[in-house]
Formats: structure tokens, C-alpha cells, sequence
């Protein structure tokens, strides 16, 4: 889908630029080798959990996999029976791999992430994960903007992307984030698996 935006004449330059540092200007064969080089760098030892899981929810950053994961072995009990694993995509550009390399092994598997409200090249990664759904994909969910905004809490100051697992933790254990909130979390993930 990203190859055939870069081929549209109707798209505008600015947005093809933005798709090229996603996709990486290379040759197809570097493309492939790279590729095959982020599986390696991927699959350390936790990550491997994910092949004796009954299901993968793969989220698209730390905060979603530090949150849930917590809340699922501390606070959800229910779900914890489910032998579900929490995935760390390491960011929505990586979601459509994951999703691609389950497939091959046969793993059901959801997804959760940011729409970050469809602004700019979002609209476009967010359309294209949802086109990567295939036999094993069981849902694909997003939270409108991001999971402090679908909480009710402010994002770090300075929007530090690497303080938003802290700060969601912090939150939660100041007892910041309503019930309801962690209630909708719930039904959100459950609905997922």
C-alpha cells in the first residue's frame, strides 16, 4: 500500500518524503536483508514468549506493554489465565511485521495502538496496518490519540516519549486514573483477545 502511495502523482511530495523515511530508500535486495536483520535484533528471549502464548497482543510502544502487563498481573486476574503475552512493537512502523511474521508461524494475534488522531502520515500507517489483518489477526484497535488520552492524564511534560511508561504508571499507582478509565481499558483488551 505505502509502495503504491509513493506512485500516486495525485499524493503531494512532502507526504511521499515522510513514506521514504519510513520505508527506507534502498534497493529491494538491501530492503529484504534489512529486514531480515530487525527479526534478528526483534527476537530477544522475552520476545520469544510470544511463540508458546495462545495470543499476541502486540502494542505499539512500551507504555501500552508496561501498563497492561501490570494491571494484567496485578489487578486483572481473569485475563491473566488466558496465556496472553504483551508485545512491545518498539513503535507502529513495526506493527505490520509482527503481524506478518505471526502469520507465518500460525500465532493468533491482535493488535493496539495509537491513531494519533490520523494526523499526518498516520492516516496512512494506520490504514495500512489494518490492510496487513490476515487469518491469524483476530482484532486491531486504536486508542483516538494516544492511552493518556484514552486515561485521562497528561502526557510527561516536555513530551518525553521515554517517561510515558513511568508517567502511566505513576498515575495509576497515585490513583490519578478513574475506574472507569481502567474499566474501559479492560473492556478495550478483552474485546482484543
Amino acid at each position: 500500500m505505502l509502495q503504491t502511495k509513493l506512485n500516486d502523482p495525485a499524493v503531494e511530495e512532502s507526504t511521499k518524503k515522510r513514506i521514504k523515511r519510513i520505508m527506507g530508500d534502498t534497493d529491494d535486495d538491501r530492503r529484504m536483508e534489512e529486514e531480515a536483520i530487525r527479526y534478528l535484533l526483534w527476537l530477544d528471549s522475552e520476545r520469544c514468549s510470544a511463540f508458546f502464548a495462545d495470543i499476541v497482543l502486540i502494542c505499539e510502544g512500551a507504555t501500552e506493554k508496561a501498563f497492561i502487563d501490570y494491571l494484567i498481573k496485578n489487578e486483572w486476574n481473569d485475563i491473566r489465565e488466558k496465556k496472553t503475552y504483551i508485545l512491545d512493537a518498539m513503535g507502529k512502523f513495526n506493527i505490520h511485521r509482527y503481524m506478518n511474521l505471526f502469520k507465518e508461524l500460525g500465532i493468533y494475534h491482535s493488535v493496539l495502538a495509537d491513531r494519533d488522531e490520523n494526523n499526518d502520515v498516520h492516516e496512512l500507517i494506520n490504514q495500512f496496518i489494518e490492510g496487513q489483518k490476515n487469518e491469524f489477526t483476530k482484532s486491531i484497535d486504536f486508542f483516538d490519540k494516544d492511552i493518556e488520552t484514552f486515561l485521562g492524564i497528561n502526557a510527561p511534560p516536555g513530551n518525553r516519549r521515554d517517561k510515558r511508561p513511568l508517567n502511566v504508571m505513576w498515575h495509576h499507582t497515585k490513583e490519578k486514573i478513574s475506574n472507569d478509565k481502567i474499566d474501559a481499558l479492560k473492556s478495550k483488551v478483552v474485546g482484543l483477545l
